[in-house]
């Protein structure tokens, strides 16, 4: 025999399902009284008031899924039975949930078999109930694998941190999740999911917090109780439900970031739950750097499109303003020369078409030099890189030295990728810098061909080239792109009012690409 009136807590985000739940139950002559909970902020709060007989739940409310709303209330009351109602009670992806309840689930589909589901899950001794277990089989792993793949197809940075935070709360059953990141010296709490507010949108010193401690010691970090730890700033926490945490870093050889679960009870986390938390946490820094890496091939691609785009428009300017231009010159000479011939000597003029074919040929030769540098194949990368630099800052004004010690040549690769970052940053001083002088060093060190290109100008900001995308124009981008082709790196140093420099190192042995693949 059921105790009647049953106290019912109805998690439940869909209105008119909550009333249908309600229906099927008063039309089965079933005496309840009804609580709806419509969101996870509300949720802890309606368990603490107690005087509850069941549980019954949809597989997921704002804010919490359905696994965290399970073992929230094993927590709190491990003896209530605890029901799914759910569009997704058949899916094989609610049956290890529900597999850890009291007494299964039932689909909203199938509401006449909700009240025959209660009567078992009531007439169960309480011991039959468990709450789930954080082991590496089971669910657990599956639900971990499931995590990875969402993570894996995340296309943004704020849907890993989304998905992380989400993870962390379903795999551990914590009460809220945050999401950090460094930003310098200080650490930014990107994204949070959590029964009650805590953190998102704020930034802390690296120094002074303790996902900042967490990311410079790159360790995870287990507090039992808040108020008894040294290491908590406890003015932040004292706003917020947490009493207790973990703290892991997110990639702990150079952490670039940190996820937290936190409690809203003292509980001192198993060592499995922080392997778990710290599964999520390296999962999430793969998936970043996938991210990063894919903007960072878009963004090469769109420039690499612009690029080639400049050149075919640059090169029809030559083309018809330049050449087209010399060449009717010399028609419009012939044909003068034709229709006069008998009248005026032929001599001038065709030494005025002799010197328009001239200029012509050097228009060509200089055209064809600008696409590539024959000398860089004839005579090789010092030569090449001395002639640019006489061309390109003959007419500036610029004061231009050039120094090597180099005697030897080098790959096909290895060259031209060198040569294409000198003309980038030598091209950038003339258009942006302001600069009085330019120097060009190249030498070999330490199994690497060094570049250094160094102007006296007004300098610049150098954060803003890897955060504001309307500073891309001085090439950072371009260079170290081809840098990377064969293992290189390049670096540039700049302070506003002190010039700058940029910086070049190549591996003279390399298996990056082909010695075969000409790059250009």
């Amino acid at each position: 025999m059921l105790q009647q009136p049953l106290n019912i807590l109805h998690l439940e985000g869909n209105s008119n399902d909550a009333q249908a739940v309600q229906e099927a139950l008063t039309k089965a002559g079933l005496d309840c009284r009804m609580k709806v909970v419509a969101t996870g902020d509300d949720y802890l709060p309606a368990l603490r008031e107690g005087e509850i007989d069941l549980i019954l739940a949809e597989d997921g409310i704002p804010g919490l899924d359905g696994l965290s709303l399970l073992e929230i209330a094993r927590r709190q009351y491990p003896g209530i039975p605890f029901i799914f109602v759910s569009r997704l009670a058949d899916e094989r992806s609610l049956r290890p949930i529900a597999g850890a309840s009291s007494a299964g689930c039932v689909s909203k589909h199938a509401l006449q078999q909700l009240v025959p589901t209660i009567k078992r899950a009531l007439q169960l001794p309480a011991s039959t109930t468990c709450a789930c277990s954080l082991t590496p089989s089971g669910h657990t792993a599956e639900r971990l694998v499931a995590i990875v793949q969402q993570l894996a197809l995340a296309r943004e940075l704020s849907a890993v941190r989304d998905i992380a935070c989400q993870a962390a709360r379903a795999l551990t059953g914590a009460d809220g999740a945050a999401f950090f990141q460094r930003d310098g010296e200080l650490g930014y709490c990107a994204e949070e999911n959590a029964i009650g507010p805590l953190w998102k949108g704020q930034h802390f010193p690296m120094t002074r917090s303790l996902s900042g401690w967490t990311m410079l010691n790159r360790q995870a970090t287990v507090i039992e109780d808040v108020y008894s730890d040294a290491r908590i700033a406890i003015d932040a926490y004292r706003p917020t439900f947490v009493k207790s945490l973990v703290m892991v870093p997110i990639r702990t050889a150079a952490p670039i970031g940190a996820i937290g679960i936190y409690r809203a009870t003292r509980h001192q986390a198993s060592p499995e739950e922080v392997r778990l938390l710290q599964a999520l946490a390296d999962s999430a820094s793969l998936a970043m750097q996938h991210i990063q890496l894919s903007n960072r091939f878009r963004a090469l691609s769109q420039r690499l499109f612009e690029t080639a785009e400049n050149e075919r428009r640059h090169i029809a300017h030559e083309l018809y303003d330049e050449i087209g231009q010399l060449l009717i010159a010399i028609q419009f000479n012939l044909q003068s020369n034709k229709v006069h011939s008998e009248a005026l000597p032929l001599q001038p003029p065709l030494d005025t078409s002799i010197g328009i074919a001239e200029r012509l040929c050097q228009r060509v030769q200089k055209l064809a030099l600008n696409l590539y540098p024959e000398l860089l194949d004839n005579l090789g990368l010092v030569c090449a890189l001395k002639w640019h630099l006489r061309q390109a800052t003959q007419h500036t004004g610029l004061l231009a030295r050039f120094h090597s010690e180099l005697d030897s040549r080098f790959g096909q690769n290895i060259e031209i990728i060198c040569f294409r970052v000198a003309e980038e940053a030598i091209n950038n001083v003339i258009s942006h810098a302001m600069a009085g002088s330019i120097r060009v060093e190249i030498g070999e060190q330490d199994n690497h061909l060094c570049l250094a290109v160094v102007d006296d100008g007004i300098g610049f900001d150098v954060s803003k080239l890897r955060f504001d995308p309307h500073h891309r124009s001085l090439g950072l981008l371009g260079m170290q792109e081809r840098a990377l082709l064969i293992g290189g790196d390049v670096r540039i140093t700049s302070v506003p009012g002190e010039g700058t420099t940029v910086r070049g190192r190549f591996p003279l042995k390399t298996t990056a690409i082909d010695d075969g693949a000409h790059i250009q």
